[in-house]
């Protein structure tokens, strides 16, 4: 009875050093609950989160295998997932991964959260070495959830991904699945139209922007998409008011480089080199 009691207070305070980001603190409590109690849970589980932030993923993994051992846990399988993915075990990612997928109450949400973790834009660009590989290991983990709930979010968010790593054409094959399922938002026709400018299929490109400007006629990447089309049909005077258009909603280098190349073509020296300056301000002006 006392042990209890004991366990419950440490608990207490384990927890809040945990929330608080003192991990320190939080394990030195993890670890008097544990001798007390080896198979408490939630010690064993966030003890073993603790170790994977101080980069101590092996000892991680072990606590995690004593917990599953016993009971079967979305929360610890997804942990392992990531673990794996981490050293770089694909195999073994996989299979834990998947087991969370299988559990009989399922949070698609922490499942996304483990697709931006490997997906995201954040930090892992830095390391340019393992920047691909977990590329890869987001659009794995989409497609296990589309494979087994057929989730629309997840395939757009794929759709974006694979359009970032310069897949464009099963990016674009990707969106045009949503839109014939019946997706209609202007942020979809934005990125079918990238895409598709990217082919270089400068007409359809133009159509799916003018379809994303019907849902939304005030997004700067869609009036700057339909401006790029425009241009490169050579369709120049019309494509300029799109820039200036697209510049009135956000100022973009991009447009500024357009709106130079279409005043140098008009032999506006002056003016193009105005514009180039001011794209090189920018682009400056962003670093």
């Amino acid at each position: 009875m006392l042990s209890n009691l004991k366990i419950k207070i440490l608990l207490k305070n384990a927890k809040k050093f945990f929330d608080e980001g003192d991990f320190d603190e939080a394990l030195i409590n993890f670890d008097k609950i544990l001798l007390l109690d080896n198979t408490n849970e939630e010690a064993l589980y966030k003890k073993a989160f603790i170790l994977y932030k101080k980069n101590r993923i092996c000892e991680a993994i072990n606590l995690l295998h004593r917990i599953i051992d016993h009971n079967s846990n979305e929360e610890s399988f997804l942990l392992l997932g990531r673990l794996y993915f981490l050293i770089g075990d694909y195999e073994k990612g996989i299979v834990y991964y998947t087991l969370a997928l299988n559990e009989d109450v399922f949070n698609l949400s922490e499942y996304i959260d483990e697709i931006l973790f490997f997906g995201g834009d954040w930090e892992l660009k830095y390391i340019s070495k393992d920047f691909k590989r977990f590329s890869k290991y987001s659009l794995v983990l989409c497609d296990l959830i589309i494979d087994r709930y057929d989730d629309i979010g997840t395939k757009i968010w794929k759709a974006y991904k694979l359009y970032s790593l310069n897949c464009f054409e099963e990016s674009l094959e990707l969106i045009n699945e949503v839109i014939n399922l019946g997706q209609e938002d202007y942020s979809i026709y934005y990125l079918k139209s990238a895409n598709l400018i990217e082919l270089n299929l400068f007409k359809e490109a133009l159509d799916a922007s003018e379809k994303g400007l019907s849902l939304n006629s005030e997004d700067v990447l869609l009036n700057q998409n339909k401006a790029i089309a425009l241009y490169h049909l050579g369709i120049f005077d019309e494509s300029f008011e799109f820039f200036k258009k697209s510049i009135d909603l956000d100022e973009t280098t991009n447009s500024y480089f357009f709106l130079s190349r279409i005043e140098l073509i008009n032999k506006n020296f002056k003016k193009s080199l105005d514009y180039i300056n001011k794209a090189i301000e920018l682009q400056l002006n962003n670093f």
